[in-house]
């Protein structure tokens, strides 16, 4: 079972990628996972993230429109490094305030809106 999706989509040419047969409920490191990509749009819904330690770098760079991390389960993460960095998304969802204010210490970009859902 895979545990480690760092770098998995770093650098990618594609503008989509279809993850929904995606089995992440063992993965413990999205480590650049997206980083300066070319992917605009991204379905992560049905990512489990309950064993994830690290999200270093995540979207930095990325080209997504916007990013959606509502469904995303924070509690095991310590790492959060630069995880939206250079980004080109504009709007950011998350699931609760508490969520929100967690993400935020780590230097949005100012072109980012965090909405809830």
């Amino acid at each position: 079972k895979v545990t480690d999706m760092g770098t998995m989509f770093a650098g990618s040419k594609a503008t989509t990628i279809d993850l929904r047969s995606f089995d992440t409920s063992n993965v413990t490191s999205l480590w650049d996972f997206l980083s300066y990509s070319n992917v605009t749009e991204i379905d992560m819904s049905g990512f489990d993230t309950s064993k994830v330690t690290e999200m270093i770098q995540m979207f930095d760079g990325s080209k997504l429109k916007e990013i959606d991390v509502s469904n995303f389960d924070f509690a095991n993460v310590s790492r959060f490094d630069s995880i939206f960095r250079d980004t080109t998304a504009t709007k950011l969802y998350v699931l609760n305030q508490e969520m929100a204010d967690k993400l935020s210490q780590y230097n949005l970009p100012s072109t980012l809106e965090v909405v809830i859902k």
